[in-house]
């Protein structure tokens, strides 16, 4: 094999290694912060490049951002950033680059303060919609949405 070939060959082979570092770092930060009871959902956002791999979620409504890099790995300058304009939004944001930093941040979202944040009850209508229309929501949009059991609020939107 000439050298360029095998320089290629190289270079695939460590860019796989980084990429599976990154990957086996990111799936034992969703099994962490699963078992500690909270979400680690996968954002994706088309025509917004450059947000965060994760957006953890823990009781209390509690949210943190987290960026997952492999070892010695840097954000690119758009992730820097939109993480700095969610820090700026006073959101948490964090990078990884390695499993040793998995307990801390878990440690450190779940005991991020509420200010500002108003606890709802069980008795208590968790969207104002139908507090203050008066309407019953059927069910719950994956966008997080209510939707209403009118066929005329439906039509009228």
């Amino acid at each position: 094999m000439e050298a360029a070939a095998q320089a290629a060959v190289r270079l695939c082979l460590t860019d796989e290694v980084l990429f599976m570092r990154e990957k086996a770092i990111e799936q034992k930060l969703v099994k962490a912060v699963r078992d500690s009871g909270g979400l680690a959902l996968k954002l994706v956002c088309p025509g917004f490049n450059g947000v965060p791999d994760r957006l953890l979620l823990f009781m209390g409504g509690k949210a943190a951002f987290v960026e997952v890099k492999a070892p010695g790995e840097k954000p690119r300058p758009l992730q820097v950033h939109r993480m700095e304009q969610l820090r700026r939004m006073g959101f948490p944001v964090y990078v990884i680059n390695g499993v040793e930093q998995i307990a801390e941040i878990i440690s450190d979202a779940k005991s991020l303060p509420l200010e500002g944040v108003r606890r709802v009850s069980e008795n208590e209508p968790v969207c104002s919609f139908s507090a203050e229309n008066g309407r019953q929501p059927r069910q719950v949009a994956a966008c997080g949405r209510m939707r209403c059991n009118s066929s005329s609020e439906r039509s009228s939107k």
